[in-house]
């Protein structure tokens, strides 16, 4: 490893520095390891680790093209025979790996400690959405129909038929509901419908009724809605997802 004046930053504000033509393998132990420390947590460290890969993987596709011109190589079958190039290559290779394994353990630690994170989010109690104040427990979730002049008869969907709705409008909107807080769902779909906090923060739980029929029914019932309104897409979707229910 070169020293510090010697070497090249890889990009500005690195705060690393490398001599990619004198690479070895054991410079990431050297070098990187004690900088991804002062790197932030573990989605900046991945960040960085891929800045380094595209940073150090340029700089040494440059040095190889000034070895080729130098001992006038340009096939692969005379660089793997060529001592010089091939020798680059072993530590270049040896280095890039230690990248890529960091890389792919960062990756790992990083779905952990999402999934640690939704794990004490849902243990929450409901009472954690501040702003949804808990309805009398008496109160029943409307089923019944609506009617008024301008739209005549509308039956009412029921707390679990609306939860699927919400699910299927934030899929097709490209969200992936892990990437939510519960809470936050439920905060949404009381603030739409005037639902029951008690009955919505459940569902959005556990949107499954006790039955498979009951769950069926629920999916039916929302699909005749995204039916009327044309959303093919979503329709497909419902249908996959009733599949799961058909007893």
């Amino acid at each position: 490893m070169a020293e510090k004046d010697e070497a090249k930053e890889l990009w500005p504000g690195a705060g690393l520095w490398l001599d990619a033509p004198n690479i070895k393998g054991d410079d990431f132990e050297l070098v990187v390891e004690p900088r991804l420390r002062d790197v932030g947590d573990t989605p900046a460290q991945i960040a960085f680790l891929k800045r380094l890969r595209l940073e150090f993987n340029s700089a040494a596709d440059m040095h190889k093209l000034t070895l080729c011109r130098a001992e006038n190589v340009w096939d692969k079958t005379a660089e793997k025979e060529n001592a010089v190039i091939g020798d680059f290559e072993r530590r270049r290779e040896a280095f890039g790996l230690r990248i890529t394994f960091k890389l792919h353990r960062l990756e790992k630690i990083l779905e952990i400690e999402r999934e640690e994170q939704r794990n004490r989010r849902d243990t929450k109690a409901p009472a954690d959405s501040e702003g949804i104040e808990d309805e009398p427990a008496t109160k029943k979730d409307p089923t019944s129909s609506i009617t008024s002049t301008e739209l005549g008869e509308v039956k009412a969907l029921t707390a679990a038929q609306r939860v699927w709705v919400f699910r299927f409008l934030l899929v097709e909107a490209g969200m992936l509901e892990d990437d939510l807080r519960k809470t936050e769902i439920a905060r949404s779909i009381v603030a739409a419908t005037n639902s029951d906090p008690s009955q919505i923060y459940e569902r959005v739980r556990q949107p499954e009724q006790k039955t498979l029929k009951a769950t069926y029914q629920d999916l039916t019932a929302v699909r005749s809605w995204f039916d009327k309104l044309k959303m093919v897409d979503i329709v497909k979707k419902v249908d996959q997802e009733r599949k799961n229910f058909e007893g």
